[in-house]
């Protein structure tokens, strides 16, 4: 009796091997290793996941425009052995808004495990809080902040601490405090400040580089064309309050792209009321008119002479 099975050609045994490696390939996610899109806990109940940067909850009420919201502080992180275990950690930030008017400031601790970054633990630094610095430093995370102190309008803190925390486990402890008194004015010299933004979102080129510099009772700096100078008055109605006198300059001639960004600069740094750190950067407040902007400057330190 004749079988009528057929071995099947070599050829489509191969193409089935190959649909099979190529779906399990795929089944595969990639692995995560930017804190951008890694997956965090103990800022809810449940973990979440930020999507380029930002995750978003569903609506406190079905169709309305709040909702719980997570991001990630963009520029502000650093790494180091927390451990000793002869391998880095990477401290980031993240915002947290539920609806309300406050901004709830988490510090998180990502761990890399085969090439995916892994988040250790997360802990609440406070309410609207502001970064200035930090550093790890003996398998210790040492973070200058600006927080309120008793009694203090929620939006203008002034008290300047360091706080030390270290990782047990999976857990972070706050080992010690150290305050260091009022933030003020001199608080900012001794750095050279180097414009980012003129307005929350834009990024200015570095070809053209806009210095700030405080010294005083006056401010000084390097415009995108010309050198500059003003008065600079702290006011006393409230922490970060401030009021620049008139801007003077040299005469200098530019291309136009350049004297368009020294008006805009100009025309902010004029109408600037208050200063606040966001993220490591110094943050001056400016009104134009009608018109409420922030500006964003990175610190660099002065060289000595």
């Amino acid at each position: 009796m004749t079988s009528i099975f057929r071995t099947p050609p070599l050829w489509l045994f191969l193409v089935g091997i190959s649909i099979l490696f190529t779906a399990t390939v795929q089944a595969i996610p990639a692995a995560v290793t930017e804190p951008e899109n890694a997956t965090y806990s103990g800022i809810y109940e449940n973990k979440i996941t930020l999507d380029e940067g930002l995750w978003e909850g569903e609506p406190f009420i079905a169709g309305g425009a709040s909702r719980p919201r997570v991001g990630l502080v963009e520029g502000f992180s650093f790494s180091g052995d927390l451990n000793g275990s002869g391998e880095e950690e990477q401290v980031v930030f993240l915002w947290e808004n539920s609806g309300g008017s406050g901004s709830r400031v988490y510090l998180s601790i990502l761990s890399s495990d085969n090439g995916n970054l892994v988040n250790l633990s997360t802990t609440l630094i406070g309410d609207r809080v502001q970064l200035r610095s930090g550093q790890i430093k003996n398998e210790k995370i040492e973070l200058n902040v600006i927080q309120h102190q008793p009694g203090e309008p929620a939006c203008c803190p002034s008290q300047k601490a360091t706080l030390i925390l270290v990782l047990d486990g999976t857990t972070i402890h706050q080992e010690k405090m150290l305050l260091a008194g009022n933030l003020s004015l001199s608080d900012l010299e001794e750095t050279e400040w180097y414009l980012s933004s003129i307005k929350r979102g834009e990024v200015l080129s570095d070809k053209e580089e806009i210095t700030l510099r405080f010294d005083g009772d006056k401010i000084v700096g390097k415009s995108a064309c010309n050198r500059y100078f003003a008065g600079i008055k702290e006011l006393e109605d409230m922490a970060g309050n401030i009021s620049i006198g008139q801007i003077g300059s040299t005469r200098m001639i530019c291309p136009q792209e350049s004297m368009d960004l020294e008006n805009r600069y100009f025309a902010a740094l004029q109408g600037v009321f208050k200063y606040s750190f966001v993220g490591g950067k110094l943050a001056l407040s400016w009104k134009n008119g009608d018109i409420l902007g922030t500006m964003l400057f990175k610190p660099r330190k002065v060289q000595s002479q």
